[in-house]
């Protein structure tokens, strides 16, 4: 009789907690998880990822991630890092992620399509990449990313594309929080 008493204030917790993420708020936000200290980590996630030490860096963007669901630049921190230690699989779950979340951006698609030629899938690849082109094309933030994803699309298309020399993603941005905890 003690157990059941003792596990039902924990139910009563899960219920009210899932609730909340139902409403829209994050995990790091019901644990009083500041904004201030988000960043504070994923600027040194940031900083991890630039030194190379990719294991490290995921570690602290998965920990941003469980504690904000809601910001999408933790899931392109989370898929770099993936991609960098050869997780590609991996990684294109959290770019498809970050693309779901902005449907107008084309750098997750773009590093997706990375992924997929280091997988030697270049048809899917050269799918993801006229994609981005379209989202890219005209659009002033995202020129030199366009004349990346046109460059590649010409290797592909003269079959002289090298999986293995495809450039890395680039570092997580800095970029502002699009969604507050």
């Amino acid at each position: 009789m003690h157990n059941a008493q003792q596990q039902q204030p924990d139910l009563d917790l899960a219920v009210r907690m899932m609730a909340r993420l139902v409403e829209g708020h994050t995990l790091g936000a019901m644990l009083g998880f500041s904004e201030e200290s988000q960043e504070a980590l994923y600027a040194l996630g940031h900083c991890l990822y630039g030194q190379a030490r990719y294991e490290d860096a995921l570690r602290v963007f998965g920990f941003l991630l469980t504690h904000n669901h809601l910001e999408r630049r933790y899931y392109l921190a989370f898929g770099a890092c993936l991609q960098m230690l050869s997780r590609l699989e991996d990684a294109l779950k959290y770019y498809g992620m970050a693309s779901f979340m902005d449907m107008t951006d084309p750098e997750p698609v773009f590093h997706a399509a990375h992924c997929l030629l280091a997988l030697g899938r270049r048809k899917e690849a050269g799918e993801a990449l006229e994609y981005a082109q379209c989202m890219a094309r005209g659009v002033a933030p995202h020129a030199e990313l366009s004349e990346r994803i046109s460059a590649l699309l010409d290797l592909l298309a003269r079959g002289r594309s090298d999986p293995a020399g495809a450039p890395a993603p680039a570092e997580p941005a800095e970029v502002k929080t699009t969604h507050g905890a």
